[in-house]
């Protein structure tokens, strides 16, 4: 029985990530094909959602901000900054993650996105409980609530 287990776990992880690299080869594509920098570093930051190797995401992250500052484009910058607390949250570089969200945080709080904000407060949360620090976590789980209800 256990044998039975262990082939349909293998499994189900090979489809798995047989289906995320195809989506991946798939944003890569449309990444080639795209016309605007605004388009592709939203299809970029799609990418970096769906990367399995934290170093790989956090590099693309990197080069996403300064795309995105060069052309202006606050609303990528926030969101690759908000991606890179989250992954280097998982990383357990937690100064980074801070500083990246408190920017993330600053972005969308000028230009009055909500739904950007909804995201940082959840990552802020999962960041701090990745550190056990659970009231600081449960009071931006609280506020990222409070931002998807209204």
């Amino acid at each position: 029985m256990k044998s039975f287990f262990a082939v349909l776990f293998a499994f189900l992880c090979t489809v798995f990530l047989h289906a995320q690299r195809s989506k991946i080869d798939r944003l890569d594509s449309l990444i080639s094909k795209s016309i605007s920098d605004t388009a592709r570093i939203k299809l970029v930051l799609q990418k970096i959602s769906l990367l399995d190797n934290i170093d790989s995401a956090i590099s693309l992250g990197r080069v996403v901000i300064g795309e995105a500052r060069k052309i202006n484009y606050r609303e990528g910058e926030a969101e690759a900054r908000q991606k890179l607390g989250s992954k280097y949250s998982i990383k357990g570089d937690y100064r980074l993650a801070a500083e990246n969200l408190a920017v993330a945080k600053n972005l969308y709080e000028s230009l009055k996105d909500s739904f950007g904000l909804n995201y940082v407060f959840s990552t802020y949360g999962m960041m701090y409980g990745m550190q056990s620090k659970y009231d600081s976590s449960t009071r931006y789980f609280e506020a990222a609530i409070g931002i998807a209800e209204r």
